[in-house]
């Protein structure tokens, strides 16, 4: 069974079969760690342990289809401008 931790001792991610690039090797992970929310525990001098600064996601607004469609259009046209700046750069 192995954990991966961040430079801040929490758990980003764990598995009970195979391995974790980059991960720690534990004798065992507690049920209450595999059912709770990613970053809710940390491992600390051999031990797991609540993390008192985690905070619950926060939901991101639904958008229509409308709207994501507008948004996607923003992003294309930052893009071609973008382009437009180097091309030009290179004339």
């Amino acid at each position: 069974m192995m954990i991966k931790i961040d430079s801040n001792n929490i758990i980003t991610a764990w598995c009970t079969v195979g391995g974790i690039e980059g991960g720690l090797s534990v004798g065992n992970i507690p049920e209450e760690v595999k059912t709770a929310p990613i970053g809710y525990y940390k491992y600390v001098g051999g031990k797991f342990a609540i993390n008192t600064s985690y905070a619950e996601p926060t939901e991101e607004p639904t958008l229509s289809v409308g709207e994501k469609i507008i948004e996607i259009q923003s992003k294309i046209d930052l893009l071609n401008q973008s382009v437009d700046l180097l091309v030009l750069d290179t004339l």
